[in-house]
């Protein structure tokens, strides 16, 4: 791996630490990618599937349906409106 993919592995470290299989995934693509255009048709691939998912009527009509109504969920369906205890 040439020294310029090393710098990317190392930001997409950085970037994803608290998601260690999608760093993986993104370093294995880079590191397959012969020209840089691969590697930003996979990267933009991936975006525009993760951006599919999160608008999709699928994942907001079930959002209840995987809510516990504990504080930090109920603080997500209503961000800047919840106190503790509220709902």
């Amino acid at each position: 791996m040439n020294k310029y993919k090393n710098e990317i592995k190392k930001y997409i470290e950085k970037e994803f630490k608290e998601y260690l299989e999608i760093s993986k995934i993104l370093i294995q693509a880079l590191e397959k990618a012969k020209i840089p255009d691969e590697f930003d048709s996979f990267c933009y691939f991936i975006g525009n599937k993760i951006s599919k998912i999160f608008n999709s009527d699928m994942v907001h009509s079930n959002w209840y349906n995987i809510n516990c109504g504990c504080d930090k969920c109920m603080r997500l369906d209503y961000p800047g409106d919840f106190y503790p205890g509220e709902y």
